[in-house]
């Protein structure tokens, strides 16, 4: 027999529709001992470890839980949320994709995947996606203020903020929306209507790590020093225990630069999750040159760059092949030449000429 008996895993699902996710991964560990094939039970502590942060956990039963039982949408579409917790988005993005050809509505896929895709700088994609699963169902408020992420990654603001009013109409407390809100309205510079969304969001949670620090933070732009006087008892622990968030807007706040540095490290770990790295590949024969990468999203006419221009004429071509990776194909209209290009040219053209290969890509 592959399953535990049946009244076993009825508790099991007991505990997981009660929200003891701990309960049932101490009840759970020692039935998969008995029935280690068991797709059932597989699936549940693998959900189990992904309510409870236990990523790679839950990587491992849901990947095994899928071979057993291929056909399962949910399991492949909870492999994949284990997958992108763990910065692995590719091999997510094939998970949800699995789900879909196993469930072509499966609005909650969709949505996940538009969440791994934006994670990878596809926001075309992402957009195409979040759209996808409101087409199937329109009143999804995570999918409407998903939708108003990507939308504002590509600084299409005005229609972010309609997304992420969508998302509050269907779910008026949805602090996480009214965060992003207030975010959008600050990109625009309505700092009262922004500081008004975040406190709107710390009303419903007051836990809201982000919401308090990106309140803080507008209130300092407009010189609040009241309010802020007000949260000063706080901002020592802020971003520096519980949910990271922004270093930058955190500095202006205090002067404490061992904090700020414990903020900057929380926020990328939970910002910048790496994939693991592939094996290191050694070159069969010795290099006739040393080759040296640059890769920047930022070579355009800007303080450092100019610094850097005489770098890259200087390289010596006997001893040394320059490569320079491009994080976007498309600099921005302020990306002219630097001044000590004779005649001028733009910064990438100089870069091209001084390298020996030069590669854009749209994400790093």
């Amino acid at each position: 027999m592959d399953n535990p008996p049946n009244d076993a895993l009825r508790r099991l699902a007991e505990l997981y529709q009660q929200g003891r996710m701990q309960d049932l991964l101490n009840a759970g560990q020692p039935l998969l001992l008995q029935f280690p094939n068991s797709a059932p039970l597989l699936t549940l502590l693998g959900v189990a470890s992904l309510s409870t942060g236990k990523f790679n956990q839950a990587k491992a039963a849901l990947a095994k839980a899928v071979q057993l039982k291929p056909g399962d949408a949910d399991a492949h579409n909870n492999l994949g949320i284990a997958l992108n917790e763990l910065g692995q988005r590719d091999a997510a993005i094939i998970s949800y994709q699995r789900a879909l050809t196993l469930r072509p509505n499966y609005t909650g896929a969709y949505n996940n995947m538009g969440s791994a895709l934006r994670a990878l700088g596809r926001i075309d994609e992402a957009i195409a996606s979040f759209e996808k699963a409101l087409s199937f169902k329109a009143d999804y408020p995570e999918a409407h203020n998903n939708l108003g992420n990507a939308l504002r990654d590509q600084g299409r603001t005005d229609e972010a903020i309609a997304a992420y009013r969508q998302a509050l109409q269907l779910r008026p407390a949805y602090a996480d929306a009214l965060n992003n809100l207030g975010g959008a309205l600050a990109d625009l510079r309505r700092r009262d209507e922004a500081i008004e969304c975040y406190t709107r969001a710390l009303a419903i949670n007051s836990n809201h790590a982000t919401a308090r620090a990106e309140k803080l933070h507008q209130q300092a732009h407009i010189c609040d020093w009241d309010m802020i006087a007000a949260d000063a008892a706080l901002i020592p622990q802020l971003g520096v225990t519980g949910e990271p968030v922004s270093p930058f807007a955190m500095l202006p706040l205090e002067d404490a630069p061992e904090r700020h540095r414990i903020r900057s490290e929380r926020w990328v770990q939970k910002k910048y999750v790496r994939a693991p790295l592939l094996p290191r590949e050694r070159p069969i024969a010795r290099p006739e040159h040393l080759r040296i990468g640059y890769f920047s999203g930022d070579f355009f006419d800007h303080a450092t760059m100019r610094l850097m221009a005489k770098l890259f004429e200087t390289h010596d071509r006997r001893r040394f092949s320059l490569k320079a990776l491009l994080r976007s194909a498309s600099p921005p209209k302020s990306a002219c030449c630097m001044k000590s290009c004779r005649p001028p040219r733009p910064c990438r053209q100089k870069l091209r000429e001084s390298g020996d290969e030069t590669r854009l890509s749209p994400h790093l």
